[in-house]
């Protein structure tokens, strides 16, 4: 059996791997190596153009060589530069940079008459607010690097350690009362600390997936649960939006559009809001209802789900709520509650027969302003003297 061959790591292409040279001229790439490294290394594949391969054994450390500080770093596909120390990722990081403005646009950087240093970010570890897991088999963490295997979450030094605990608390919980048919959990935190979480199915997931999901919610930091429609949903059920209530507000659930490019949530910095460019609804008065449903497919209707309670339609346009009120003429007048924008929306509770029926939720469809006519300017036909 033929030894395997020691090559220099030379420098660290775009996507973290190490580039070194073989006894026959053609490139190989090894994952999780420094700029001068001397390494052993283990053949994957060798294809025409360059070949790929995996350290046998570290013979001589090269000067930009650190010791990760995360113990998944071996074998976690979401890193590749922590054994690299900060300069040098930051060199790796602008070289691969301006090395694909030469290749693709044929602009190397001699020829960028304002080309800059890389800025080092103030923070090398604990800045992230927002992470994806993967779950299988009651375990979520990230894929193994390469593979479709699970390395279950045991610590992330890349998340602040809010969303960290959150994340902990949140594998635990799955660990111990798992959700069938989940795929992924995307999490986010505010800066109070608490957080949101999205549930995304599998691809083979009933239209009822995900019914256990509110069981989540007794996580302590976890304020809200966004459950993604499956791919076989019917028409009118999409996402599910559960937000855990206090003494002042209910928990709601949202059912919105079927569409899977608009019902995406897109989480912020500020927790279960949905969006910071939303205009966030001051808190209604002081109720204390049991839970009620909220129905909408707009990105609003998600951001208000926390501050509303008894609402069953939510719209910017006020023809939208003559609509709910005229599809509710059972409904009590005293029930019909106005919300901070009295022109901009309005509430009701569920009519008693409704309730005792089970009939769908009564929903509210957005009225969007007409366009108006191009205004005619004197050059066309209708303005020209006959």
């Amino acid at each position: 059996m033929a030894a395997p061959p020691t090559i220099r790591i030379e420098s660290i292409a775009h996507g973290g791997d190490g580039v070194g040279t073989l006894e026959s001229g053609k490139r190989i790439f090894v994952p999780l190596t420094a700029p001068g490294d001397l390494v052993d290394v283990q053949l994957v594949s060798d294809g025409a153009q360059h070949a790929r391969g995996t350290i046998s054994r570290v013979v001589e450390a090269g000067a930009n060589r650190v010791e990760p500080r995360c113990a998944h770093a071996a074998a976690c596909g979401g890193c590749q530069l922590q054994q690299l120390s900060g300069e040098a990722q930051l060199r790796a990081k602008e070289q691969a940079f301006y090395e694909a403005l030469a290749r693709l646009g044929d602009c190397p950087r001699d020829a960028i008459e304002d080309a800059r240093p890389i800025v080092a970010s103030p923070l090398a570890f604990r800045y992230r607010i927002r992470c994806r897991l993967n779950f299988s088999k009651g375990e979520l963490g990230h894929l193994r690097r390469g593979t479709h295997e699970l390395e279950a979450l045991r610590e992330c030094h890349l998340l602040v350690p809010e969303l960290e605990a959150l994340a902990l608390r949140v594998a635990a919980h799955l660990r111990a009362r798992p959700i069938k048919h989940l795929s992924a959990v995307e999490i986010c935190v505010g800066e109070d600390g608490s957080g949101a979480a999205a549930l995304e199915p599998t691809t083979e997931a009933p239209p009822s997936w995900g019914e256990r999901a509110g069981e989540l919610l007794s996580i302590e930091g976890l304020r809200g649960v966004v459950v993604l429609p499956a791919a076989g949903a019917p028409v009118g059920e999409g996402v599910r939006l559960l937000v855990r209530g206090d003494r002042r507000r209910g928990s709601a659930e949202i059912r919105g559009s079927r569409d899977r490019r608009r019902s995406r949530p897109e989480f912020s910095s500020s927790g279960a809001r949905t969006s910071s460019r939303r205009r966030t609804p001051r808190r209604t008065s002081d109720w204390s209802p049991p839970p009620w449903r909220v129905s909408g497919s707009s990105l609003e209707t998600s951001s208000s789900s926390s501050s509303v309670a008894r609402a069953i339609s939510r719209s910017r346009w006020p023809l939208a709520v003559r609509r709910s009120r005229r599809w509710s003429p059972k409904a009590s007048p005293s029930t019909w509650r106005a919300f901070p924008r009295k022109r901009s929306c309005a509430g009701v509770a569920p009519p008693a027969f409704l309730r005792k029926r089970r009939k769908p939720e009564l929903k509210a469809l957005p009225a969007f302003p007409r366009k108006r006519p191009p205004a005619r300017s004197a050059s066309s036909p209708a303005m020209r003297p006959g």
